[in-house]
């Protein structure tokens, strides 16, 4: 989703970004994760990125999104707990003037809005009952961990939303 968000900085012949819960730049990203008595880190790993990534430490998607001439779907959850709505989707809906610019807005998806209800239900009780289990030193080795992921039904837990990628499709068809 940054990367999608973020590209009209670097590349202007673009037809259509889809961003998927996405942060808008490393500084809001740094904001929602670096927290508390941490918080004073956040200098340090800015001039860390800096370093590291010259050209693109200072991108920022409310930038990029307001200036291209593409197609725009950013898809969220409200609920995300990977990349907070209130750092990322919410500053892109009030900050974000472009006319080509969409949001769709899930709640109760969590980080995967593309899913469907079911298989984001699946794979919290799946992952929850999971973290019990080596809380509980019931799960210690790499064969524990196939035994237990074993029977897990793959297709449910990453069954798509077959609405979401209509309105995706929708957006690069235009």
């Amino acid at each position: 989703g940054y990367a999608a968000s973020n590209i009209p900085n670097y590349v202007d012949n673009i037809h259509a970004i889809i961003d998927i819960s996405g942060f808008i730049s490393l500084e809001t990203f740094f904001k929602a994760f670096v927290r508390g008595a941490i918080s004073i880190c956040r200098p340090a790993l800015k001039r860390y990125e800096k370093k590291a990534n010259p050209s693109f430490y200072n991108s920022n998607a409310i930038d990029a999104l307001n200036k291209t001439k593409a197609k725009i779907l950013v898809i969220h959850d409200e609920n995300d707990n990977m990349v907070k709505y209130e750092y990322s989707s919410l500053l892109l809906k009030e900050n974000v003037h472009n006319p080509n610019f969409q949001l769709i807005i899930t709640n109760g998806k969590h980080h995967n809005p593309n899913y469907t209800y079911d298989a984001v239900n699946y794979m919290r009780e799946i992952f929850g009952k999971y973290s019990i289990e080596c809380k509980k030193k019931r799960i210690k080795t790499l064969d524990d961990r196939f035994k237990y992921f074993k029977d897990v039904d793959w297709l449910r837990m990453t069954e798509q939303d077959k609405d979401i990628w209509n309105k995706i499709f929708d957006v690069i068809g235009e």
